[in-house]
């Protein structure tokens, strides 16, 4: 693959203002040491007026806040707000609401005036003089320089309030995937688009829209952003629209020279065109408060009220932008009275929560109820928070509307996403699809991103899907990808669409190549769910953090000194009680796997759970050391009747008689073994298959499920988890055609066998090793009938 990136002139945007001129390295020192001046405010807080640390720290971010505002108020016209020292020093011991009635006074502007308006501001602590004297302002606007460049851009205030929300002194710390984000952040699935998405879903949803459009209907627009956060996508949406008002001035009175927008218009626009609506509250201020900073910095001093005599008139934005859950009720979004047509939006445009029904079932499991009662991608099976957005987003739309939204990719392929793939098809047209290879374009969210363009029409035209390669540079590919000349580029790969692919419940996006090549695949054999192949993935038990442990030493009379993983705390479990387990990291391509976890197994040697008697009399320091996860272990959801202590799911020990096909259900390709120790249990993230053997050989079944046959069915029909990375679906495996009962391949199926046997026990060099993989791909492509192509993971 290649690495070079060679972008052509750029054609995207930069709505959202200047472009990151540095890296996320040098971003988190930033915040690195913003957070030491927090913890040192904080404290200067407390000591000077004692009280909670909740109430005091929040003060201190209030006010960092202002002072961000100030100095992205002074980056654009630097007497229009007064230094923050400066002013800190005028009224000094003073609350951050004084500080902003102090500021209402001395601007001149009344855009201003509402940006610094104090009621956004519950706590009244006051200032000590001594935090003005340490100048510290001054030193966090020079750090901020550095990782923000000469201009503070719009999109540092989301960055800010997303750092508070994870860096709450008195909030958990969220799971290991959300990273040192907090539980509360990581429950509501806050995270902020990155300013490139942001700017290119805008300007391609924009300029479709306005396209053809009079002046006089592009400043009526009704743009609606349902969870906004901080405002980034309404304010890259305002953003062109000034720009795009400014330039059919100049094109109707026939001169560059004309002058643009004033203040007034400027702020007229941005009441009658954006909405908003989200569930934080502080997140809505930051909104209303940016939208106004947006209005205003276009307009130069002079020009402010330019013509008219007349003082702005400063509209309430809180009528536009405003604290409400978005799925709550189809009304929601607009607060004041409207009419029925009003209610309806021309364009829905943001990036929806992050929120798996896993986390929505520790959260606010009494929403679930609601939301499969309500929303029809909700109603069976699994389903993401995006989903339900989508769904009532849609219904949003006018006819004509269009919908440009940053979510997660599940929904294009999984079974879970079929519901709201049938609604796309009946309703909608889609325009472009774009999936990345990157897993981290939301830098602090491990997730694959899909950034989705249609329009509310029954009109069905050509479309596209984009697959980006390669992790980073993300402005300069979507640049790329703006000027259409995304083909030229290697990392860039473009597919044009059929109007008819997404009108059915499966959407496909490969090359007529590649779904010739599937449609003869799919051709041969028998669907594995039809043969008489057990297949499931390994044990659930509900709690990993209790039943998998780390070997500590042996210890005597049958016991073993083991250790918790995540806790580090060592107990004496009785040996017969414990068994070695495979996860998806032990497992190599016909190789035994060595696994170094142990799991707890409170089972008999039939499968049968352990009577809790049985359990307390006969392994006491197991049943004690249980007893201590107690509260832990009685708060999971089992799937049966089973005791505090079982399994999640039962029959932990079925077929462990039976050599197993096995592989990591996230895969690269490659990677199945065949397991035959009986003893050894696999973990759940591993794919368990166990033919019948009278009828199909397991190695057999191995050497395909390690071919590029296999591969190319797995990378075209399961869900991307980039660089080359899949997620193995159940449902869709089940479909994967196997060749059993055509007699005249049982050559090629016995030599398939052996090949894969050799591999599994003979002792063999590297190059070895290869060749037998080649050959194996060679038969299997023979037996498929295609010609032989490359293997897994090239």
């Amino acid at each position: 693959m290649s690495t070079e990136f060679t972008p052509s002139e750029p054609a995207l945007p930069v709505l959202l203002g200047e472009s990151e001129p540095q890296g996320p390295r040098v971003r988190k020192r930033f915040w690195t040491y913003l957070e030491e001046w927090r913890g040192w405010l904080r404290g200067e807080l407390c000591r000077s007026q004692p009280g909670d640390a909740e109430s005091a720290q929040q003060a201190v971010d209030d006010l960092l806040s202002l002072i961000l505002r100030i100095q992205f108020i002074r980056d654009r016209e630097a007497e229009a707000a007064p230094a923050p020292v400066e002013l800190g020093r005028r009224v000094a011991g003073s609350s951050v609401r004084q500080l902003c009635e102090a500021l209402q006074a001395h601007v001149a502007c009344p855009v201003l005036k509402a940006v610094f308006d104090g009621e956004y501001f519950a706590e009244n602590r006051p200032i000590p003089a001594r935090v003005w004297q340490s100048a510290f302002a001054d030193s966090l606007i020079r750090a901020s320089r550095k990782a923000y460049g000469s201009r503070l851009p719009v999109t540092i205030f989301g960055d800010f309030h997303q750092w508070c929300l994870a860096h709450s002194p008195d909030e958990e710390p969220g799971p290991k995937q959300a990273g040192r984000s907090g539980r509360r952040r990581y429950d509501k699935g806050i995270h902020y688009t990155p300013g490139p998405l942001v700017d290119y879903l805008t300007a391609r949803a924009l300029g479709g829209l306005c396209a053809d459009l009079s002046t006089q209907r592009i400043a009526h627009l009704h743009i609606l952003d349902p969870a906004c956060g901080s405002g980034v996508f309404l304010v890259a949406a305002l953003r062109y629209l000034f720009a795009r008002l400014e330039q059919e001035r100049r094109s109707e009175a026939a001169s560059e020279t004309t002058a643009g927008l004033t203040l007034q218009e400027r702020v007229d626009v941005a009441a009658a065109t954006v909405f908003g609506a989200d569930l934080d509250a502080r997140a809505v201020a930051w909104a209303i408060r940016s939208l106004l900073l947006t209005a205003w910095e276009g307009v130069t001093s002079n020009r402010r009220d330019a013509g008219s005599g007349v003082p702005v008139q400063v509209p309430d934005l809180r009528q536009n932008v405003i604290c409400r859950d978005f799925l709550a009720s189809a009304a929601a979004c607009i607060d004041r009275p409207v009419s029925a047509a009003r209610a309806e939006v021309d364009l829905v445009l943001g990036g929806p929560p992050f929120i798996r029904l896993q986390q929505l079932r520790r959260s606010a499991p009494a929403a679930i109820a609601h939301y499969r009662r309500q929303f029809l991608t909700a109603r069976s099976g699994q389903f993401d928070l995006y989903m339900l957005f989508m769904e009532r987003a849609i219904g949003r739309l006018k006819e004509q509307g269009w919908l440009a939204f940053s979510v997660s990719s599940t929904f294009l392929r999984t079974d879970s996403g079929r519901s709201l793939r049938r609604l796309i098809g009946e309703t909608c047209h889609v325009h472009e699809i774009i999936e990345f290879e990157d897993r981290k374009i939301y830098p602090d969210a491990v997730t694959q991103i899909a950034l989705v363009l249609l329009q509310k029409t029954t009109e069905r035209s050509p479309s596209r899907h984009v697959w980006v390669r390669g992790p980073g540079r993300l402005r300069e590919k979507l640049a790329v990808l703006a000027s259409e000349t995304a083909t030229a580029n290697p990392q860039i790969e473009v597919r044009p669409l059929a109007a008819d692919v997404c009108r059915q419940e499966q959407w496909s996006f490969q090359s007529a190549g590649e779904t010739e090549l599937l449609a003869r695949l799919e051709s041969i054999g028998t669907p594995l769910g039809d043969l008489p192949i057990f297949i499931g993935q390994g044990v659930v038990t509900g709690a990993d953090e209790v039943f998998l442990l780390r070997t500590v030493a042996q210890g005597g009379a049958g016991e073993v000194l083991v250790e918790q993983r995540e806790t580090g705390r060592q107990f004496l479990i009785e040996s017969a009680m414990l068994r070695s387990i495979v996860r998806n990291r032990d497992i190599r391509g016909y190789n035994q796997p060595s696994p170094p976890t142990l799991c707890l197994v409170p089972y008999d040697a039939s499968g049968r759970i352990l009577p809790e008697p049985v359990l307390g009399g006969d392994y006491p320091r197991t049943y004690h050391y249980l007893l201590s996860c107690r509260e832990r272990l009685e708060a999971r959801r089992l799937s049966g009747q089973g005791p505090w202590y079982a399994f999640r799911t039962g029959r932990p020990l079925r077929f462990s008689q039976q050599p197993q096909v096995i592989g990591g259900l996230v895969t690269s390709g490659g990677d199945f073994t065949v397991k035959s120790d009986p003893v050894c249990l696999c973990h759940s993230g591993v794919l368990v298959m166990v033919p019948n053997k009278l009828l199909i050989d397991p190695d057999y079944l191995l050497g395909v499920c390690n071919s590029a046959v296999f591969w190319a069915f797995v990378r075209h029909r399961m869900p991307t988890m980039g660089e080359g990375r899949h997620t193995l679906r159940l449902e869709r495996l089940r479909k994967f055609p196997l060749d059993v009962f055509d007699t005249k391949h049982e050559p090629l199926r016995r030599q398939i066998a052996t090949l894969a046997r050799r591999l599994l026990t003979d002792p063999l060099t590297k190059p070895e090793r290869s060749a037998l993989k080649a050959e194996i791909d060679t038969v299997v492509c023979e037996l498929y009938g295609v010609s032989p192509f490359s293997s897994c993971g090239e």
